[in-house]
């Protein structure tokens, strides 16, 4: 089962959000595109909850073709996450680019992520230099 489908702007709107969903079993892989944020996180929470009723328990959201997102369209992934573990499943995201990464490990979120390899990690308050004015 495959689709693709676009929410298209209203007047004075901007938000787009492309997506394609491939089913395979149990397994679900979700295609973004376009910008995810206040306006379009709606249309993620559906997608997400119909593969749930679908009975879906993996859920991989790839983010490849994500142009923008905003800390409402992260909040919606991570309550879609939520929702698929209170489930008994996994929502996990692939091809964020490096600012999602950031995102994700300030939000404590980084297990919404295929693998964690690139997330960057604080540095220690030891670490810090104070500025000399050079």
């Amino acid at each position: 089962m495959a689709g693709q489908h676009e929410v298209a702007p209203g007047a004075g709107e901007q938000s787009v959000l492309a997506f394609a969903v491939d089913v395979d079993d149990a397994r679900s892989h979700v295609r973004l595109g376009g910008e995810l944020d206040g306006d379009t996180a709606v249309l993620l929470a559906c997608v997400v909850d119909s593969q749930v009723k679908r009975g879906a328990r993996d859920v991989e959201v790839d983010l490849a073709d994500l142009d923008f997102f905003d800390l409402r369209g992260f909040a919606a992934l991570w309550t879609a996450h939520d929702r698929l573990r209170a489930a008994g499943g996994r929502l996990r995201v692939v091809n964020a680019n490096q600012l999602f990464r950031t995102v994700a490990l300030w939000w404590g979120a980084p297990e919404l992520l295929d693998g964690c390899a690139g997330l960057p990690s604080p540095r220690p308050a030891s670490d810090q230099v104070e500025g000399t004015g050079h």
